[in-house]
Order: structure tokens, then sequence, then C-alpha cells
């Protein structure tokens, strides 16, 4: 009788360890799946951040470029406003040039 018992106690702790080998491995099994499905994830969301990297960095050289660009063409137009201003002063010192000559000219004759 105490051997029918041992007998029935490991048969039963081996339906129970198979048992949880059993669920053990479904949950292995899912759990790799879900690894997988998240290094396919992983993978599509670091290629998306590296296309989303190159076309800032491609952004920022464009920005940079108009930044100097502007920079220039603000130079050249206060350079142009000072020529412009020098230009004037010309002009007027040559109008009363020619004003002084007019009113100088009728004398002469």
């Amino acid at each position: 009788m105490k051997n029918k018992m041992q007998i029935f106690m490991l048969c039963a702790v081996i339906i129970l360890a198979v048992a949880v080998m059993i669920f053990m491995g479904r949950q292995y099994l899912s759990a790799r799946k879900e690894l997988s499905s998240l290094k396919i994830d992983l993978e599509t969301s670091t290629a998306a951040w590296k296309k989303t990297n190159e076309e800032k960095l491609e952004v920022q050289k464009e920005l940079k470029a108009v930044k100097n660009d502007l920079r220039e063409a603000q130079v050249t137009i206060e350079e142009s406003e000072e020529r412009a201003e020098t230009l004037r002063k010309d002009i007027e010192t040559l109008e009363k040039e020619i004003l002084e000559i007019k009113t100088a000219l009728p004398e002469m004759n």
C-alpha cells in the first residue's frame, strides 16, 4: 500500500511537472513572439528616426546657407546705402557748383 501511494504521488508530481512545463513553454513561445515583434518595431522606428535625422541635417545645412546669404545681402545693402549717401552728397555738391557757374556766367558776358 505504501508503494502504491508513492507511485500515485510520483505520478501526480510528474503530471504536475509536465503541466508546468507545457504552461511555461507556451509563455516562453509567446514571449519570443512578442520579442520578435518588438525587434521589428524597433528596426522600423530606428530607420524612421535615421531618415528624419538626415532630413533635419539637410534642412540645417540649407538654413545655414540661407543665413549666410542673408548676412551677405545685409552687408551689401548697408554698403549700397552708404554709397548712395555719398553719391547724394556728391550730387548736391555738383548742383551747387553748377548753380554757381550759371550765376557766374552772365557776369562774364
